[in-house]
C-alpha cells in the first residue's frame, strides 16, 4: 500500500494528464480548459512550497559548524528526503556558505569557518590524524578523506607545503 501511494505522489501529473486528454477527446473542451487552469494553479502553489522548505533548510544552516541531513530535516520540519536533495544541489555548488559531503549515504555539513581551518592545517602538510585531532567536527578518518575529495572535486585543495628534515 505504501509504494502504490508513494507511486501515486511522485506521478501524479500523469494520471491528470491523462484526464485532460480524456476531457478533450470527449468534447468536453471547457471541463479540460478548466482542468488545465486549476493544473497550473496547483503547479504554483506546489513550487511555492518547495521553495519555502529550502529557504526554511538554507536558514537552520546558518550558524551550525557541522550537521547531518536527519538533524537538519528534523530542526527544519521537512522530510528527510527532502533534506537530502537539497543538500545534494548544495554539494554540486562551489560556491555555497558551506560544504555537504556524503559519507554512508548521509550528507553531512560544514560551514565554511571549517572549511578554512581544514584548508589551513591541509597546506600546513597536517595528516589525517592530526585534522582529527584539531578540529573537533571532523569525527571520522571517512569524514576527513570524504572533505579532500570533494576539494580536489572543487579545484580549491591548496598545495601541501614541502616538510623540511
Amino acid at each position: 500500500m505504501n509504494r502504490l501511494f508513494k507511486f501515486f505522489s511522485h506521478n501524479w501529473f500523469l494520471f491528470y494528464g491523462i484526464i485532460v486528454i480524456i476531457l478533450f477527446v470527449a468534447k468536453e473542451y471547457v471541463a479540460g480548459i478548466l482542468m488545465i487552469l486549476i493544473g497550473v494553479f496547483l503547479g504554483i502553489f506546489i513550487m511555492f512550497f518547495k521553495r519555502k522548505n529550502k529557504a526554511a533548510l538554507s536558514r537552520n544552516l546558518l550558524g551550525i559548524e557541522k550537521i547531518s541531513e536527519r538533524e537538519l530535516a528534523r530542526i527544519a520540519g521537512v522530510y528527510i528526503e527532502d533534506a537530502h536533495s537539497f543538500l545534494h544541489d548544495v554539494s554540486r555548488n562551489p560556491d555555497s556558505s558551506g560544504i555537504p559531503i556524503l559519507v554512508k549515504g548521509e550528507y553531512i555539513y560544514f560551514s565554511n569557518k571549517v572549511i578554512k581551518e581544514f584548508k589551513k592545517l591541509y597546506k600546513d602538510g597536517k595528516n589525517t590524524k592530526d585534522i582529527l585531532e584539531a578540529i573537533p567536527q571532523f569525527e571520522t578518518r571517512e569524514e576527513v578523506k570524504k572533505m579532500i575529495e570533494k576539494l580536489k572535486e572543487f579545484e580549491e585543495l591548496p598545495e601541501r607545503q614541502k616538510k623540511e628534515v
